[in-house]
């Protein structure tokens, strides 16, 4: 394995683009908290990194894991909390009419996906990863990230012709 780029050329390199993922996986209010706690787990595993794939996918990788644990760290919250709320539920707008940005109606199709769906289709379209490394964060096989790809894209398309995706 070669020599690793610094913590801080690491951050430097991908801050932006965790920051873009843990957004479309739905992490929201809590998304500079997110972020800084997937760079101090990087910061410490970085010593175990192996290099059996790229940098980029075991961050990646990385991400994808802090996004599921605040998800569940959310719902459980939630339950306890006995708001009766779901604080996954997209925040659209109050009434039909209104208008809503073509990003926000993107992000609420994509909290309507499953989160398996939503996870390939962020790490494909969003952070424009290939199959092979979308396989790999994922720790699934290729068939399974065209698949779950497949399934998503169909999903969207749904939502996008029935105007689904404004709530």
């Amino acid at each position: 394995m070669s020599q690793l780029p610094s913590f801080t050329q690491i951050y430097q390199e991908h801050a932006a683009g965790v920051r873009r993922l843990l957004f479309r996986m739905g992490v929201g209010n809590d998304l500079d908290d997110v972020v800084q706690d997937t760079f101090v787990k990087i910061h410490d595993k970085l010593e175990e990194f192996e290099g059996r794939s790229s940098l980029k996918t075991w961050i990646y990788s990385i991400a994808m894991n802090m996004a599921r644990d605040h998800h569940r760290r959310v719902k459980r919250r939630s339950w306890l909390s006995f708001l009766g709320q779901d604080e996954y539920e997209a925040t659209g707008p109050d009434r039909p009419d209104q208008t809503v940005s073509d990003r926000e109606q993107i992000q609420l199709s994509l909290g309507k996906l499953s989160p398996k769906l939503r996870e390939a289709v962020v790490l494909s379209s969003v952070q424009d990863l290939d199959l092979q490394e979308i396989a790999d964060v994922l720790k699934v096989p290729i068939g399974t990230v065209k698949s779950r790809l497949h399934e998503a894209r169909s999903k969207l398309k749904d939502f996008y012709e029935k105007g689904e995706a404004l709530g």
